[in-house]
Formats: C-alpha cells, sequence, structure tokens
C-alpha cells in the first residue's frame, strides 16, 4: 500500500507480479503448519514432550529439503518465471521476486516455531514481541527504501521484516531451551541443494525459449530430487508426505 502512495502504477505492478509465485508457496506453508498445530498441542497435552520434539526436527527437515531447491530454481529462473506469469513487459519484477522468493525458507521456519512450538507452549508474549519487531522493522525501511527504489525497496522490506522476526523466534526458542535449532541439517540440505543451480543455470543456456526452459529444468530437477530424498538419503518425512499426498489424489 505504502509503495502506491509514494511511486506509481507501473512499480506496483512489478510488486505484484514478483509476489504471486510467493503467494502459492505461502499457502502451502499455512495449510501445513495449520494441520500440524492440533496434533503438537495434543502431544504437549499429553506430557509427550519428546514425540513433540521428534515432529518439530520432521517439520524442520521436509521444510529445508523442500525450500533449498525451491528457492534456487525460482531465482535462477526467475525471468522466465516472470515471462510466464505475467509477461515479458514486467522485466522490472525479477529482481523483486529473486528478493523475494528467499523468503520461502525464512518464513517456512517462522511458520514452524509460531504456529507448532510457541503457540502449543502459549508463548504469546513472545510471539507478539516478534510481530512487534517485525512491523517496526516495517515501518522504518519502508520510509528509508520504497520511494527511492520501489518495487526492490519494497522486497527488500519484507525479506528484512520477515528475517528479523524469524531470527527473533530462533533466539527466543533457544533462549528459553526449548528446542535446539537444526543447524546442521539446513546446512546439509544446502550443500544436497548445489546441483539445482547448475540444472537451471544449464537449461537457460541451452535454450532459448521460456516454457522448454521451464519444462526441462522442472523435469530434470524433480528427477535429482526423488533420487536424492527417496533412493539415496532415504529421507523417511519425505516419503510419509509423498504417501499422504498420493493417498488424497487418489481419494
Amino acid at each position: 500500500m505504502y509503495l502506491g502512495f509514494v511511486s506509481d502504477t507501473r512499480q506496483v505492478g512489478y510488486y505484484w507480479a514478483a509476489l504471486s509465485l510467493y503467494a502459492i508457496v505461502l499457502g502451502f506453508f499455512s495449510a501445513f503448519t495449520g494441520v500440524m498445530m492440533p496434533r503438537m498441542s495434543s502431544l504437549l497435552s499429553q506430557g509427550n514432550e519428546n514425540e513433540f520434539k521428534k515432529m518439530i526436527d520432521k517439520s524442520f527437515n521436509i521444510i529445508s529439503t523442500i525450500c533449498f531447491p525451491l528457492i534456487i530454481g525460482s531465482i535462477v529462473l526467475a525471468p522466465q518465471l516472470i515471462n510466464i506469469l505475467a509477461g515479458s513487459e514486467y522485466t522490472g519484477a525479477i529482481i523483486p521476486m529473486q528478493i523475494i522468493m528467499l523468503l520461502v525458507l525464512v518464513v517456512g521456519v517462522a511458520q514452524i516455531l509460531a504456529v507448532q512450538v510457541l503457540m502449543p507452549l502459549h508463548k504469546d508474549k513472545l510471539i507478539f514481541t516478534a510481530s512487534i519487531i517485525g512491523a517496526s522493522v516495517g515501518v522504518i525501511l519502508n520510509l528509508l527504501l520504497v520511494k527511492k527504489y520501489g518495487s526492490i525497496g519494497t522486497a527488500i522490506v519484507l525479506f528484512v521484516s520477515e528475517t528479523s522476526v524469524t531470527f527473533y523466534f530462533i533466539y527466543a526458542v533457544s533462549k528459553n531451551k526449548i528446542i535446539n535449532f537444526p543447524w546442521s541439517k539446513f546446512a546439509q540440505n544446502f550443500i544436497y541443494s548445489a546441483p539445482y543451480f547448475f540444472i537451471c543455470y544449464g537449461t537457460t543456456l541451452l535454450l532459448n525459449r521460456s516454457v522448454p526452459i521451464l519444462i526441462s529444468a522442472g523435469l530434470i530437477s524433480c528427477i535429482y530430487f526423488f533420487l536424492l530424498n527417496i533412493y539415496i538419503l532415504e529421507n523417511k518425512e519425505l516419503k510419509n508426505l509423498l504417501n499422504i499426498v498420493i493417498n488424497s489424489i487418489s481419494k
């Protein structure tokens, strides 16, 4: 809204085009954490803290396994995605989209910590404090960046404010010894995701049209993703998630 006040409709259009894919992913995260919260509350009410922590670890594993490939692919293929989603006249949305898609992991972590950890534990004050931090950072950066940098500035505001909230959540759960944040697991999944960059970038060098590039990169990335996680790493959490999705589709 502030972008519309201090800039023009073109910049607003760039920002909304950049936000479209992120909004779809955010909907998935909201559905995932919404389904998990009753389960987490039930475990705590039964005093089963060990199972509670195991479920949190599984959620982090699923999020990091999915988010890193998605982030890398959307950043490398942002020109092609924007061309398909909004049209060739929206090239100004490419950089904002690349910035915003970094939030896929950041917001995924925040959703787990807020909805699956802090809310079932009734840590409402921590969630309120995080909201104040995010809002304050957002207001200040809006005033400093948006008028000068337009849609790119707004994307930076969104990224920094959401990141500040997520890091506060990590700090809060670590300080209160609620859970141990799995830094090593995230680093491992990031390393395993490096080939996605070469897959996506390689297709942009070999092909010159958006649709063939996206289809080729998507198919090769999916093959690598399933070979890595299902057959090599034997990711049990991902297998269970896939079984749930397949069963839901078949019904």
